[in-house]
């Protein structure tokens, strides 16, 4: 194998590798954008939900189907 063609695989999977951590770093800034957004709407669907028993509760109580 010739010297340039040496430094050209080289160069090659020195740039293969800042790929690949670019991509890796991109990628965890997406999951970093994200993770606030998925916390909020966690928070959300779990006062929705206390909300609909809250109200199934008291609809039952309503119509005297619980004690």
């Amino acid at each position: 194998m010739s010297r340039g063609s040496v430094a050209t695989a080289s160069l090659e999977r020195l740039a293969q590798g800042w790929d690949r951590e670019a991509y890796a770093l991109d990628q965890q800034a997406a999951r970093d954008a994200i993770a606030p957004i998925e916390r909020r709407l966690a928070g959300m669907q779990a006062r929705t939900r206390r909300a609909c028993a809250d109200e199934l509760r008291r609809l039952l109580m309503q119509e005297g189907l619980r004690g």
